[in-house]
């Protein structure tokens, strides 16, 4: 790829003012000056040369060299004042950004008329005269923020914005969004002093700690093995029931393909993990044991457990699931193949339900189902 070539705001003036002589065209042009056609065609056609040119010659200015000064000073203070705008439209919006265009105009250019302001805005008139001097948005807004008034203190400094519209609507009915709720609270000073989540003592000091001193990404995603128990990996999914979510912790052995182990509970903590790790069998010493970068997975009681159970302990990078790429694939099979995939749009399964859809899964795949890395087999049959 060739490099890309910027041309001073001189040069294309100059081009450009040849072109409006009429004598030259966009080839002649591109091969006098060195460009190709069609960069010549885009400057003749830009509208900000364009407004340049025709400002100046409404001044009547003939000389070349005071042609190309007036181009340059007048392009460069249009290019600027686009630039502006686009910025601003970019913090605000369109309509607050018509507002600052006509500040703009009656202090900077006063004579400019409002059809070049909205081509230079990007806008259309009637949306400029609409915005110009419309409060309606104002006036709707003082309403809501005199019923707001009329609610005690109790409520309208201590509840939520969701909490807020659903009691307009009860008491007033008057039917508001919570998200123009927290836009107007905002703006007035009626936000709720609600309190802080707290955290237990020393949390994030630890969670710092922990995430400082991580595991290298050993297996480094060598998903073979030539020995069993050897390389094993492990992460958490998570499936809906009628009571909440249901998690389950499997461990993948790499040499079988084999879920040796696994866990289910209702609670994502520390727990599940650590009563993963005690269904594991008899590992040799020095087995690699790889997860993702999760708090469960970071923390030091977990730490402490493989290192009690002599297992050294690998991690991916961080947000990186190729790294763990075997447990990801292994999830997705669970998921389609139980049939969990098709019972949950048809309706929400009952814990119970979920949990012997793992069972007979996972018993499954361990025994029956036949996996082409293992030469067409399942995992049980491949000798040791």
């Amino acid at each position: 790829m060739g490099k890309t070539v910027k041309y001073s705001i001189d040069f294309k003036l100059h081009v450009v003012g040849k072109y409006k002589q009429g004598i030259y065209g966009y080839k002649k042009l591109a091969r006098a000056y060195g460009v190709s056609r069609d960069t010549v065609r885009d400057w003749c056609l830009n509208p900000h040369l364009q407004e340049v040119i025709s400002m100046a010659r409404k001044k009547h200015i003939n000389n070349e060299e005071q042609d190309l000064e007036y181009y340059k000073t007048a392009a460069l203070f249009w290019e600027t004042y686009a630039k502006n705008i686009e910025a601003e439209l970019a913090k605000q919006g369109k309509k607050k950004l018509v507002l600052k265009t006509l500040k703009d105009s009656l202090t900077i250019a006063p004579q400019t008329k409002i059809r070049k302001l909205c081509e230079v805005a990007g806008i259309s008139k009637s949306t400029f005269y609409y915005n110009r001097n419309n409060d309606m948005q104002v006036q709707k807004d003082t309403e809501i923020v005199t019923l707001l008034k009329t609610l005690p203190k109790k409520i309208l400094l201590r509840r939520g914005n969701k909490a807020k519209a659903n009691i307009l609507r009860q008491r007033f009915a008057v039917v508001v969004n919570h998200k123009r709720i927290e836009r107007i609270c905002r703006a007035y000073g009626l936000l709720a002093k609600n309190r802080r989540r707290k955290f237990p003592k020393h949390y994030y000091e630890q969670h710092r700690q922990n995430k400082q001193h991580l595991p290298e990404n050993i297996l480094n995603r060598q998903f073979c093995s030539a020995e069993p128990l050897k390389k094993l990996c492990t992460d958490i999914s998570y499936l809906r029931t009628t009571k909440g979510w249901l998690y389950v912790s499997p461990v993948l052995d790499l040499y079988r393909r084999q879920i040796i182990a696994y866990h289910m509970s209702t609670h994502n903590d520390e727990q599940l993990v650590m009563d993963m790790l005690d269904k594991l069998p008899e590992l040799a010493h020095g087995a690699l044991l790889h997860s993702d970068q999760g708090v469960l997975y970071t923390s030091n009681a977990y730490k402490n457990r493989l290192i009690e159970k002599r297992i050294t302990q690998s991690m991916s990078r961080r947000a990186n699931c190729w790294d763990n790429a075997c447990m990801e694939h292994f999830f997705g099979t669970l998921k389609v193949e139980s049939g969990y995939n098709e019972l949950i749009k048809v309706r929400t399964p009952t814990e119970k339900e979920v949990r012997a859809l793992i069972d007979n899964f996972i018993t499954y795949y361990n025994n029956e189902r036949i996996q082409k890395n293992l030469g067409w087999q399942p995992p049980v049959k491949k000798s040791a």
